[in-house]
């Protein structure tokens, strides 16, 4: 079906790539894989009729894609690396587009649409936006364009580029889907990606093909291997069997050439493998400065992630190591100023003195990696044979740490008898309370700004905080008691969500604040939310008017402002169509692709609060209309009315546009923003002393 012959394509004086030649069958899952540069992009932009070879024929459905283009094209589906959507369109609609510019049939586009979106998994999709989709869901949209016309042949150029690990599951699933239906030829630089998906594999590297191959032939073909030659007392057979079965054993083939009554073999197993020095790679960070002090085959070396530094120790000279005998009493000082992290794997057990030892490294002030053979794991055996000169148990272990002021970060089990461990040293290690909060909203995420408040409270609460998430729809809930509990996340306050529930939930609290503002006002009863400004802690208002009508005379309430203008960067916009926003951003909405479209607008028009806060740090021109209350529509929340007088020192006429004063948006910004930060140090001030008076 695919057939390349000698392919050569230069760029001036660069050879992208050289005399490459293959061929695909029908039907056949084809990954070409190299790294990146490698020639992959080049040859299948020559399959597509991107641009021709400079010497060279490739061949499609038999069709020479330079003599015979747009046969050729008429044939084949192509995704390139770089897939061009227009995001400004539906699905559908740009489905449509693709069906009328590749010539499809007017009678066949809509069952060549509905078979594309169906076989993409993007059908419940067809009337999204292309912009407001994710990455995956994009890449969907790619393949699904490269299906419209039923080619024959598809070229997937990088398909899984950029996807998270969910993504690149499902769409490996989606290109299985299409094996012997279509012929499909795909590049990667991810071996699992062929392995997963791939009949046959094609590796290219600087423009030459290299190898040609199934997965699992290629993949015992580069496995690291060696042989060895065997002679056996006993019947062949029994013994090829016998020795097939012993673990790290690849193959075994008989010879002929052993005297009567043995059996000759050759067995090839896998090269020796270090599990101590593979697993320690695993506690490495890359960029790592590594001192090894254990000596011999420097096994670590090559297994270290990308970016480390490698300085071997051992007690003879050789290959760039430092000079120094652990075991009698050395260390190399200098070498272990100079690492961040000190490796020891097979050393501990072979040095007497390791309290003089453990001197040494507490003046290193690293972090320390080392594995050991406790006496709790060798029992009775005799350790002396193994060639230990001391016998810890995991107890003894543990205050020996303690006494050199090391704590263990983290262990693995090497195998039956030995431990890995990662020591760092216990002044780095601050002391952590845990601590319970409550976090009380007025949704269940679903509203735009409650989803952004979520961010603001979990971004300011300490790491090490247990956070139990609550609406006023889940109050049954709530535990017994927590340390903190935080009233609202920016929202508002309003008569429904005033009664004794959410009064229980304030007093299980230890401390507890609240971050809201009000709303319809008219219908709030002013005792219900004196009783709850008297259980708050603070109450951190969202504008100068809740703290002017429920404030005055407290010295638990301070004008915050409206946090959530901290998710909003000042921007400038590029889209002269006004934009309307008159229903709730919905939850399956991404929050920073509902940022990104707002603020692409000059012109904005909101019946929501945050989304015309978000527009005011971007838009020319903007304009808000009141929501009214349900059982008195009479009534209006006054919410946009009390934000505008904060940032702007005045109102504006509903359903009027006027013109954003930016300097004055920057103000309230900066303003915010300081008082946010000023949030933070008080709830960690106020779980500093629930930790004090608790102990």
């Amino acid at each position: 079906m695919i057939r390349a012959e000698q392919l050569t394509k230069c760029f001036g004086s660069f050879a992208a790539i050289s005399d490459v030649t293959f061929h695909v069958e029908r039907g056949e899952i084809v990954g070409f894989l190299g790294p990146n540069g490698a020639g992959k992009s080049t040859t299948m932009r020559i399959l597509g009729g991107v641009f021709p070879p400079t010497s060279g024929r490739a061949l499609v459905g038999g069709y020479d894609v330079v003599a015979e283009p747009l046969r050729a094209r008429s044939i084949v589906g192509y995704f390139p690396e770089r897939v061009s959507l227009y995001l400004d369109m539906t699905v559908r609609e740009y489905l449509r587009y693709v069906a009328e510019m590749k010539g499809v049939e007017r009678s066949q586009r809509r069952t060549d649409i509905e078979r594309a979106l169906e076989s993409c998994g993007v059908a419940h999709m067809a009337h999204r936006i292309i912009g407001t989709l994710s990455k995956g869901y994009r890449q969907r949209v790619g393949i699904a364009q490269a299906l419209i016309g039923q080619p024959r042949v598809l070229i997937l150029d990088e398909p899984t580029a950029g996807l998270d690990p969910e993504q690149v599951a499902e769409m490996r699933r989606l290109i299985r889907d299409l094996r012997g239906e279509r012929t499909v030829i795909l590049s990667t630089h991810i071996l699992s990606e062929v392995e997963a998906t791939c009949d046959r594999v094609m590796i290219i590297n600087r423009g030459r093909l290299l190898a040609v191959d199934t997965p699992h032939n290629l993949s015992q073909r580069l496995r690291q291997t060696s042989q060895i030659y065997l002679e056996v007392l006993g019947p062949t057979q029994a013994v090829v069997d016998r020795v097939r079965a012993v673990p790290g054993v690849l193959h075994v083939e008989p010879t002929s050439s052993a005297p009567d009554g043995l059996a000759a073999l050759t067995v090839t197993t896998e090269k020796e493998r270090d599990l101590r020095a593979e697993l320690a790679a695993q506690f490495i960070p890359a960029g790592s400065r590594v001192l090894d002090l254990s000596g011999g085959r420097m096994a670590l070396q090559p297994l270290l992630p990308n970016g480390c530094s490698y300085q071997a120790c051992d007690r003879i000279k050789r290959d760039g190591a430092v000079v120094s005998d652990i075991a009698n009493g050395e260390f190399p000082n200098h070498a272990a100023a100079q690492s961040d992290i000190i490796v020891m794997l097979g050393v501990l057990e072979q040095i007497a003195d390791v309290e003089t030892f453990f001197t040494y490294l507490r003046f290193c002030k690293q972090d320390v990696i080392l594995s050991y053979c406790a006496t709790d794991l060798t029992g009775t055996g005799d350790r002396a044979a193994l060639g230990f000169v001391n016998h810890l148990s995991f107890y003894d272990l543990a205050l020996l740490f303690d006494r050199y002021g090391f704590r263990i970060e983290c262990t693995a089990p090497i195998d039956g008898m030995q431990v890995l461990m990662r020591l760092t040293p216990t002044e780095r290690l601050k002391p952590v309370t845990p601590c319970s909060v409550a976090v009380v909203s007025c949704d269940d995420g679903d509203n735009f700004g409650d989803r952004l408040g979520y961010h603001m409270i979990n971004a300011l609460l300490p790491g090490e905080a247990e956070v139990h998430h609550l609406t006023f729809r889940t109050l049954s809930q709530a535990r017994a008691t927590y340390d903190l509990v935080v009233l609202g996340v920016g929202n508002s306050m309003f008569q429904p969500l005033l009664g004794d529930e959410v009064l229980d939930i304030v007093g299980r609290g230890k401390a507890s604040i609240g971050i809201f503002g009000t709303q319809y006002r008219e219908l709030i009863p002013r005792p219900a939310l004196d009783r709850l400004l008297d259980r708050l802690d603070t109450w951190f208002a969202r504008t100068e008017d809740d703290v002017l009508m429920y404030g005055r005379g407290r010295k638990n309430v301070v004008h915050l402002g409206d946090w959530l203008i901290d998710q909003f960067p000042m921007n400038k916009p590029t889209v002269d169509e006004p934009l309307q926003v008159n229903d709730e951003i919905r939850g399956d909405h991404a929050l920073d692709r509902a940022i990104q479209t707002i603020q692409s607008h000059r012109q904005v028009y909101s019946a929501r609060l945050h989304p015309l806060l978000c527009a005011l740090t971007s838009a020319e021109l903007v304009a808000y209309a009141e929501q009214s209350s349900e059982p008195m529509p009479g009534i209006v929340s006054g919410k946009f009315r009390s934000m505008l007088i904060d940032i702007f020192g005045r109102s504006y006429p509903e359903k009027q546009f006027f013109m954003v004063d930016r300097d004055a948006v920057r103000r309230y910004k900066a303003r915010v923003h300081r008082n946010v930060a000023k949030v933070g140090e008080a709830i960690d001030a106020i779980l500093r002393n629930v930790a004090v008076a608790a102990g």
